[in-house]
């Protein structure tokens, strides 16, 4: 955060942050993981995530 220009970040922030950001990682890999079921694979591959993360 502190690349962004916060130097002070309260602890509930952060944690809210947190929280958020693995609520995205689990929704992210939940897509990613039907990609690679749909091209019968078992491992999800750094294109699945990438496509993932654009929404398809």
């Amino acid at each position: 955060m502190a690349d962004s220009g916060a130097k002070i970040v309260a602890r509930d922030a952060l944690g809210t942050l947190i929280a958020w950001l693995q609520e995205e990682a689990v929704r992210i890999s939940k897509r990613a993981y039907v990609l690679a079921k749909h091209s019968k694979r078992k491992k999800i591959t750094k294109g699945d995530i990438n496509l993932s993360i654009k929404g398809y």
